[in-house]
């Protein structure tokens, strides 16, 4: 199985433009750790995400549930970059199985070469008997090491979905 990069529908690229409208500067917790998220900061962006998502109306998040959170969390983590990161080239990109409806979504920053991922959602998948950690940061090869041992995503590594994810020049916001 390949992975895909491509744009979700249009009602969900709307609600993520709508999403990422609505939070403001002052929204955001101050940055802290490696490249601004550390795991304060990423428990902040994704209750953030909660909030806002049912502020506006898009959808009920279940507490513990990442599934389905990884959109609307990634949303949040752009705009953070952008702001909080003055990474300003920061996108929101969604990789999938090209025979599944399964889909992910992480940022991807240009911060020159090679690429910035963050993935705050990641600990929704697993790999060699163990969980994925919370959320990866780092440059493309420093991440490997972590993301090559998370298997079972779309047929591939996490790693994989992140390199695919890093080349393209597609994306959702």
């Amino acid at each position: 199985m390949a992975i895909v990069v491509e744009n979700p529908g249009s009602i969900f690229t709307e609600s993520a433009y709508a999403l990422y409208n609505s939070i403001k500067n002052a929204d955001l917790p101050q940055a802290s750790g490696r490249y601004g998220i550390d795991a304060g900061v990423r428990t902040a962006l994704i209750e953030l995400a909660r909030t806002a998502v049912t502020r506006i109306g898009l959808q009920e998040i279940h507490a513990n549930n990442m599934t389905g959170l990884c959109i609307w969390a990634g949303v949040v983590t752009t705009k953070f970059f952008v702001l909080r990161n003055h990474m300003l080239d920061s996108r929101l990109v969604r990789v999938r199985g090209d025979t599944g409806r399964a889909d992910h979504y992480f940022v991807v920053s240009g911060m020159g070469t090679p690429k910035v991922i963050a993935d705050i959602t990641c600990g929704q998948f697993s790999g060699d008997n163990k969980a994925a950690p919370d959320f990866i940061i780092g440059r493309l090869p420093d991440i490997k090491p972590i993301a090559k041992a998370i298997g079972n995503v779309f047929g591939k590594t996490l790693y994989d979905a992140y390199a695919v994810g890093a080349a393209a020049k597609t994306f959702v916001i």
